[in-house]
This record gives structure tokens, sequence and C-alpha cells, in this order.
């Protein structure tokens, strides 16, 4: 079972996906044509966004913050500093490199 502090970060971080650099949006497989842009656009985020998870909260990687979040990321969450620094001190500070992988 996901902890409740694992699940807050991890929505924390999800509203800094659309904050990743563009370059590494391409790499994602264009989506299907989508009745509107921002659709369109989430689709094609999907799997890029789902691979950094992984990377970040399943493998414990911590350098995924620095291939997928962009450097000057805004966290909109007023409880946490913008940057990607922030990121990685809230990941430390929660202990969730020291959690078993999934």
């Amino acid at each position: 079972m996901i902890k409740p502090q694992t699940l807050a970060l991890s929505l924390l971080l999800a509203l800094g996906a659309a904050t990743l650099p563009a370059a590494q949006a391409a790499e994602a497989q264009p989506a299907a044509p989508a009745k509107s842009h921002a659709h369109n656009t989430a689709a094609a985020n999907k799997p890029l966004v789902l691979k950094a998870y992984q990377a970040l909260f399943g493998d414990h990687d911590l350098g995924a913050v620095d291939r997928y979040w962009a450097k000057d990321y805004i966290q909109h969450n007023p409880y946490m500093a913008d940057g990607t620094e922030a990121v990685k001190q809230l990941v430390e500070k929660i202990g969730l490199l020291q959690r078993p992988m999934f």
C-alpha cells in the first residue's frame, strides 16, 4: 500500500509534469488525433510522465529528477519550493529512497 506521504508527493509532482523540457516531450510517441489540443497534449505526454514517475517513485532513481523535470520547475504547492533541488530534498526528507521499490 502506498503511504500517504508518497501519494502526496506523487500528486505534488504531477502538477509539474507539464513543465518537462520540450526536447524530452518529443521522446513520447504522438497520440492519435484528439478532439482538443489539451487532450492531445496530455495523451502525448502520458508515456513520458509514466516513465518519469516509475524512475523516481518505483525505481528510486533520484537522477530521474534531472532527466525529466525542468531545472526551473515551478511547484504550485505553496509549502514547497520551486526547482529540481526542492524535489530532491523532499524525496530524501520523506525517506522515499529507503522504502521498498515497486
